[in-house]
């Protein structure tokens, strides 16, 4: 599957495919050896990685062990969230304060608080490869 998200300060009237993203998130480790998640990355654009372990892709990029961080803190391997605050690590494009009710909006009581557990190891868990 793939995914396509804008974000500016203004509406965006632009609905279709990304041919040359500003970053690229892959959540599904497992992709990098099946199709070249690089291709169309603009040139000194942003390549995140859910991986725990070393890859070897002769590019730069960063990764994060979403994964590994879901599974120990919500008992489920869901990444979504992790990612997207992992991404904001890799490109700033919000500010991190804009978010921070997002998570009480969307999730509540104990699930929330492991939510925000989960961010904040994302964010600290950013490492460039």
């Amino acid at each position: 599957m793939v995914a396509f998200a804008r974000i500016d300060d203004r509406s965006i009237e632009l609905h279709c495919s990304i041919y040359e993203p500003d970053s690229v998130v892959v959540l599904d480790p497992t992709l990098v050896n099946i199709v070249y998640v690089f291709g169309g990355l603009r040139e000194g654009g942003s390549m995140l990685i859910n991986s725990s372990r070393p890859l070897d892709l002769k590019r730069s990029f960063y990764r994060v062990p979403a994964s590994k961080i879901a599974m120990k803190i919500l008992g489920k391997d869901i990444t979504n969230t992790a990612m997207i605050w992992a991404l904001l690590k890799v490109e700033p494009v919000i500010k991190l304060d804009a978010l921070s009710g997002v998570i009480g909006d969307r999730f509540s009581g104990k699930l929330a608080e492991l939510n925000r557990e989960v961010v904040r190891a994302a964010y600290r868990g950013v490492e460039r490869a």
